[in-house]
């Protein structure tokens, strides 16, 4: 298998794990959707860091596995077991027309708008509408989902979606500041997770509609 076509395969992994966290109606397979997607990111890191035989780059790409397949999901899954939170809350628009804004966002992303990200790096004009729209896909989740879970998961996989894309564009960052920020992350996970606890138990849910009523 080629560069190119293993480039398009991890795009497309990408941009269908967004999708489908926007389907899917329970929050245990919202976060093994998060875990397969954080998988691929992990995956297409180690395959750099294999072609350009670097250390620096496997290090990171074990961190990162450590972090987002490993801790975050088993968070995720062990809080919503505890909580009883199976069942995702419910969207502001209904699934059709879910899809509907998400395939009105794809075709916005192959619009002349972002032909500036082709002409940093040439090599990314074939997937850019599948990392644009990952990206959409996965801002929408948030703001389309009422609960506070969704809306964790889906700002996880906003950043994931935006990490694949600076690695599409071959953005040179340091090895120190990929870690830096790998441990803002993790810290911010941790802080997200008790946040989650504190709300629950404070108003015995995780539905933003009814929180709202129960704050007046």
């Amino acid at each position: 298998m080629d560069h190119l076509n293993l480039q398009l395969i991890f795009a497309a992994s990408i941009f269908l794990s967004a999708v489908f966290m926007n389907v899917v109606r329970k929050n245990t397979i919202l976060a093994f959707i998060y875990l397969c997607q954080s998988t691929i990111i992990v995956l297409m890191l180690g395959f750099e860091a294999l072609q350009q035989s670097s250390w620096e780059l496997f290090g990171i790409a074990f961190s990162m596995f450590f972090v987002k397949v490993i801790i975050a999901p088993n968070i995720f899954t062990k809080f919503i077991k505890t909580k009883q939170l199976n069942l995702t809350a419910s969207t502001y628009l209904n699934l059709p027309i879910t899809l509907i804004v998400i395939v009105l966002l794809t075709f916005f992303a192959q619009s002349d708008v972002f032909t500036s990200i082709s002409i940093v790096n040439s090599d990314i004009a074939p997937f850019r509408v599948l990392l644009l729209g990952s990206i959409f896909s996965s801002f929408f989740l948030v703001i389309n989902r009422r609960g506070v879970l969704s809306q964790i998961i889906g700002i996880l996989s906003l950043e994931n979606c935006i990490f694949a894309l600076g690695k599409f564009l071959a953005v040179k960052q340091t090895a120190s500041l990929e870690l830096g920020m790998l441990f803002d992350v993790c810290f911010w996970i941790v802080i997200l997770f008790i946040f989650a606890q504190l709300i629950h138990t404070h108003f015995r849910s995780m539905d933003t509609v009814e929180i709202n009523h129960l704050k007046k």
